[in-house]
């Protein structure tokens, strides 16, 4: 929200705005010079679209930072396959122009090169690294869920001046796992309950795929998450071998 505006944006550098979440203007969409969101998002983002071996986006986030400024967390993926990298671009206005500050995180990558944990890369434990939500928790403190599929949703915190990783590595890992079929978590702190909520999808996209939102709760940002009947999430994870 900024001022009496509300933004979302979406996969394919989608974003619109609407002061009463009925009646929404688009602000602009697809990858192209005439989205004023990133104009040269094929050049300013040229690394990030070369690794995923895409030439779009998937699902970001916008935060302001206490410097006043914008912090999208940009993602782009292979798709069938958890080759992936989230990046941060900013911009003086919300709806942009943003301009890179580069790649954080990627995924997917083969044994050749060491993953952000520094082994080898394990798509059954280790997250691709799409699908960012980031908020502040009760205390100040700058969090990232992300993550799809593959290994599970993660959580990072971040410098709140920066927007960029405290520590090395993938962070710590909420539920998921051997592919379990989650993804998209977006995490709201509610002070009426102190509780923090996440939000994701479970089930496939294909039309007979049960696709579906459950939401668990959380007495702190980074977990543990329980569901409605007790259970912790941590537990919620495919089959060994699948």
């Amino acid at each position: 929200k900024v001022n009496d505006t509300f933004y979302i944006f979406g996969s394919h550098l989608a974003g619109a705005k609407s002061t009463d979440f009925m009646n929404w203007t688009l602000i602009g969409n697809g990858v192209k010079k005439s989205n004023p969101i990133i104009p040269n998002a094929t050049e300013e983002m040229k690394e990030a679209f070369t690794w995923a071996k895409t030439n779009t986006f998937w699902a970001p986030d916008v935060v302001q930072l206490a410097d006043g400024k914008y912090y999208m967390y940009y993602c782009n993926c292979e798709g069938s396959s958890p080759l992936s990298c989230l990046g941060i671009a900013v911009s003086d206005n919300v709806e942009g122009p943003y301009k890179n500050l580069g790649i954080i995180l990627k995924s997917g990558m083969g044994s050749d090169e060491l993953s952000e944990d520094g082994d080898t890369y394990d798509a059954t434990r280790q997250p691709n690294v799409v699908d960012p939500c980031v908020f502040y928790d009760k205390e100040g403190r700058l969090w990232m869920m992300y993550g799809s599929y593959s290994g599970g949703i993660f959580i990072l915190e971040l410098n709140p001046e920066t927007g960029t990783p405290l520590e090395k590595g993938y962070g710590k890992r909420i539920l998921g796992g051997n592919h379990v079929r989650i993804e998209g978590a977006y995490v709201q702190y509610v002070p009426e309950t102190d509780y923090y909520y996440m939000f994701l999808s479970f089930g496939g996209l294909a039309s007979d795929g049960g696709y579906n939102i459950r939401v668990v709760r959380s007495k702190n940002p980074d977990g543990p998450y329980y569901d409605a009947a007790g259970n912790d999430m941590i537990n919620c994870k495919g089959a060994d071998g699948t």
